[in-house]
């Protein structure tokens, strides 16, 4: 992390102060983990987070706690899994649908992640229309933190 940050000593010295507030939670998270795929997250988001234009205040809260907070088996679920708009969390199968509709069983380890992105405030229940009733969708922070989550240049 340090070899990080002398990387980028200009892009320091220009943070705003949303930007300092996330970069901080971020490094003050790795110093708290010790899963390496969590800590490669938290240097991507590190980095990313040097890069990414101003954040407005909210968001700079909201990003800072779930990038503390999200396990590395949610931020790969999320990543590997944001194609999807929609998610079915149900025992039963879902019907055929129009768009493309991840199928999560709650008593999985992908129930459990699903859970876990529900409370980050990643997901979220889907319109309340009659073709969308009881589904969940990822919430525009959802993109957001993928890019600070992802390798740089991926």
């Amino acid at each position: 992390m340090n070899d990080l940050l002398l990387k980028h000593e200009s892009n320091l010295a220009a943070l705003t102060d949303q930007q300092y507030k996330f970069i901080n939670e971020a490094v003050l998270a790795l110093l708290h983990t010790t899963n390496e795929s969590k800590m490669g997250f938290l240097r991507n988001a590190v980095h990313n987070g040097l890069s990414t234009p101003e954040m407005p205040d909210q968001e700079a809260v909201f990003l800072s706690r779930v990038i503390r907070d999200i396990s590395a088996d949610e931020a790969q679920f999320l990543i590997a899994n944001f194609r999807y708009e929609r998610i079915w969390f149900n025992e039963t199968e879902p019907a055929e649908r129009d768009r493309p509709t991840l199928a999560v069983k709650p008593n999985t380890h992908d129930g459990q992640i699903t859970l876990g992105l529900l409370t980050l405030g990643v997901l979220t229940t889907a319109e309340p229309t009659w073709d969308d009733s009881g589904l969940l969708r990822f919430t525009p922070m959802a993109a957001k933190l993928i890019a600070l989550l992802k390798k740089p240049g991926a």
